[in-house]
């Protein structure tokens, strides 16, 4: 996992306790922003705090050791709140989330906030402390494959990566058929499977600069 996160700006949505984000913070991400609604955000602040100190108390034999990592409340299909997260705490070169879209009733607004983060980090400049055309080594495995070793500049690229455990594939493949189409034109590609689990790459498809405008405006008009 090292490799997928080292250097990048990652954001993580429905973290619940926050276990990928602050994995992704333990092995050198940039900066992990954990999101969750507002019921969780406190809990989810809580381990962001307790897993700093387990970090800082982790240097004692003298190695550095850096963790950078916040809780933000963040609920799917809320397009204000995820522009602001984006012009404060982006752009993220990395977007994860893990067994998310089990919710039939939330695959709309979840399509929405996925299909706005892909897009939106493509109009925002590079932060003062972003780690963009750093490099890491290549490996091998499954995950190695996910993003480029190359960490584009910052802003230019998000990946998106899901897993996703198969219960109900009547009721969940409706969602990531939906996503690969307008207005939310992500592409789905499978990285591989292990029994009903599967872990999933979405590119937001190349758009020019008035196009990427113009989805923006729709998806606000959609959800007022």
């Amino acid at each position: 996992a090292e490799v997928l996160v080292r250097g990048r700006r990652v954001l993580e949505l429905g973290a619940g306790c926050g276990l990928v984000g602050l994995a992704a913070a333990a092995v050198g991400a940039n900066h992990v922003a954990l999101t969750d609604t507002s019921i969780a955000v406190d809990h989810l602040s809580a381990n962001v705090k307790l897993n700093k100190q387990r970090v800082a108390d982790a240097g004692d034999d003298g190695l550095r050791r850096t963790f950078s990592a916040s809780a933000h409340c963040l609920d799917w299909g809320d397009a204000e709140q995820a522009e602001q997260l984006c012009v404060s705490t982006g752009p993220f070169d990395l977007v994860l989330l893990s067994d998310c879209t089990y919710w039939q009733h939330l695959h709309e607004r979840l399509a929405s906030t996925l299909s706005q983060l892909a897009y939106r980090q493509q109009l925002l400049p590079p932060p003062d402390d972003s780690c963009a055309g750093t490099t890491t080594p290549a490996r091998g495995g499954l995950l190695a494959a996910a993003v480029p070793t190359s960490s584009p500049p910052a802003g230019t690229k998000c990946v998106v990566l899901l897993a996703h455990h198969w219960r109900r594939p009547d009721v969940e493949q409706p969602f990531f058929d939906s996503i690969a189409e307008p207005p939310w034109p992500l592409r789905v590609t499978s990285l591989g499977r292990e029994g009903d689990v599967e872990l999933m790459r979405l590119d937001p498809v190349p758009l020019s600069a008035d196009e990427l405008e113009k989805h923006h405006a729709h998806e606000a008009e959609r959800l007022i």
